[in-house]
């Protein structure tokens, strides 16, 4: 919508030379979240081989629901983290962390060499900061949406949370 050659901005600008662009604020927040270091990248994508470890076979996913329900765990499934819907990361993320007594128990049931990671305390705390991290773009986020916000009230927020 924005298009610098023919889209909104080109017609703004014709109107008002002087009228500046700039690209959603949203969208900076997740371009901004793909620069994590690697190391703790890889976290996310053991996480992301757990889960599809589990979601992508029907009976994986009711063996993790009964033994859920056995351990007593108040969720019982996963979220499929999905690339266009990137707010799914910190939901994900956020459930495993719930669910990783139950999670480490299925891995060693089925032999997966993912089971140790649970017991690397290094691993679980990078899991943990990363679940914080995600939360906190995940709130930015819902707060940068709705009716009645302007770009100034919008950069206040951003700079507020750099800060």
């Amino acid at each position: 919508m924005i298009g610098s050659l023919s889209g909104l901005t080109v017609w703004i600008k014709e109107v008002a030379p002087e009228c500046e662009s700039t690209h959603c604020v949203i969208h900076w927040e997740m371009l901004a979240s793909r620069k994590i270091s690697p190391e703790v990248h890889c976290v996310f994508y053991d996480i992301l081989k757990m889960i599809t470890l589990i979601k992508t076979h029907t009976f994986k996913t009711r063996l993790f629901k009964h033994l859920c329900e056995k351990m007593d765990a108040k969720h019982k499934y996963f979220f499929l983290h999905t690339e266009v819907r990137w707010l799914s990361r910190g939901k994900s993320l956020n459930r495993a962390f719930k669910l990783r007594q139950p999670l480490k128990r299925f891995l060693l049931q089925t032999n997966s060499d993912l089971s140790n990671k649970f017991s690397d305390e290094k691993w679980v705390l990078k899991l943990v900061y990363l679940c914080d991290i995600f939360n906190q773009l995940n709130e930015l986020n819902l707060s940068l949406q709705g009716k009645m916000t302007t770009s100034f009230t919008l950069a206040d927020k951003v700079a507020a949370f750099k800060d």
